[in-house]
């Protein structure tokens, strides 16, 4: 027992290591070519080099220190509650949710919006529901703030949402507590690189209206990390957005932003997270918490990369340059996915449904096939339900021979 770790601290470990396993393959890459590094959630092209979009290359090169490495306010510039709500919903935004009110605040990182929604949305020793295959960090965020995670199915046996689980874990959390926050990372979301459908926007919608009510009440907290990824750059799920307005008053909805992703400027570290509400005094609230928690935690977000934003959307040229570039990427990286489970259904390897982003989740972890994997050169993420494969940091080469080593591992396991 230590004398000076507060008690309450002392048992929290890291449960997973994908930071210290991608520099592990990274090296290992360094040192012999035939490594295939799938572990990094980072897009490189297909020479190895990580791609630099042309507008953060020119912020950087024409740096004004003065105004990027001088403080930035708690929040952020205000423009960034007109340049984030647009990219996120459309430039019509304002028009087409014009009943609604938007407040953004800069974070540091998507996680950094994944965590203040978690601990300003949740008391503490309450339940929040999360996936049950899901980015490993929102089980640390929420235990870190003393939250009880409980995890719905993410899939039904058709390899669809599974709402009827998330009916039933929302039934029993209102036993217990008269709110929830449940989360939900999509499109493209991690690690399958799944994307819910139209039709699934609709359920969803029906599904939280009919458990929301004046004695109790649902945050949505939706992570996007991913948006500028998915099927037409994102835009098969801006429409689906436009169904959320016709959630209840009981219903409130949350967007977790990564300028980290979006911008490719992974070690920058800034997000954003959004806020859409009819309610004057609900957006009043955010404001209030939300700014506080930013000032008691890393006090202000990265001035470079908030200048960065806003000086790429706010220009109508680089933002088209922008876009176009963003466009090429995303399809880039579905080309590999698309090339993977190509190759993958030669061997019926099961994974998860891949609509887009950076990575594919195959739906399998013996442990003699893992150690296959890794006896072939191959660094991936291992999960509790499976094996992560990051299209974003393998060549289009790289991920017909990946699929053939995990084939054929696959096959030579389930035969023996």
């Amino acid at each position: 027992m230590s004398k000076f770790i507060s008690q309450k601290r002392i048992d929290k470990k890291i449960i997973e290591n994908v930071l210290g396993i991608s520099v592990e393959a990274k090296a290992a890459k360094h040192q012999d070519f035939n490594v295939i590094n799938a572990t990094s959630g980072t897009y490189y092209d297909d020479d190895g080099n990580m791609h630099v979009f042309k507008c953060v290359d020119h912020n950087f090169k024409n740096c004004d220190y003065n105004h990027d490495l001088t403080y930035s306010g708690i929040i952020g510039p205000k423009e960034m509650s007109i340049v984030i709500p647009e990219h996120i919903f459309g430039d019509d935004v304002f028009e087409e949710f014009k009943d609604y009110k938007f407040h953004t605040i800069s974070t540091m990182g998507g996680t950094g919006a994944i965590t203040m929604a978690f601990c300003n949305y949740s008391d503490m020793d309450t339940y929040i529901l999360l996936p049950s295959i899901r980015w490993p960090s929102y089980y640390q965020i929420a235990d870190n703030h003393n939250l009880k995670p409980l995890d719905y199915i993410l899939f039904d046996e058709e390899g669809h949402f599974n709402f009827q689980d998330l009916d039933n874990k929302i039934e029993y959390v209102k036993r217990y507590q008269d709110k929830i926050q449940i989360v939900i990372n999509d499109p493209c979301q991690n690690p399958t690189g799944y994307s819910m459908s139209k039709e699934e926007y609709l359920h969803l919608v029906q599904l939280l209206n009919e458990k929301a009510n004046d004695s109790f009440h649902i945050t949505l907290l939706l992570d996007i990390a991913y948006l500028d990824y998915g099927r037409r750059n994102g835009d098969e799920t801006r429409d689906n957005f436009k169904l959320l307005k016709e959630l209840s008053d009981n219903v409130q909805v949350l967007f977790a932003f990564s300028a980290s992703k979006t911008f490719g400027i992974y070690g920058l570290r800034l997000g954003a997270l959004v806020n859409m509400s009819k309610n004057e005094q609900e957006i009043e609230e955010f404001i209030n918490v939300t700014k506080f928690f930013a000032r008691a935690t890393w006090s202000n977000p990265n001035h470079f990369a908030v200048n960065l934003v806003c000086d790429t959307f706010f220009d109508n040229t680089s933002k088209q340059e922008f876009l176009e570039e963003l466009r090429q990427v995303s399809n880039h990286l579905i080309e590999r996915g698309t090339i993977l489970t190509n190759v993958l259904d030669e061997y019926n390897v099961p994974y998860t449904p891949y609509r887009g982003g950076f990575f594919v989740f195959i739906n399998y972890n013996d442990v003699r096939f893992l150690n296959i994997i890794k006896e072939n050169k191959v660094y991936a993420i291992e999960m509790n339900h499976g094996l992560r494969i990051a299209v974003s940091s393998i060549s289009h080469n790289e991920a017909k021979r990946l699929g053939h080593i995990i084939g054929k591992a696959y096959q030579e396991v389930i035969n023996k």
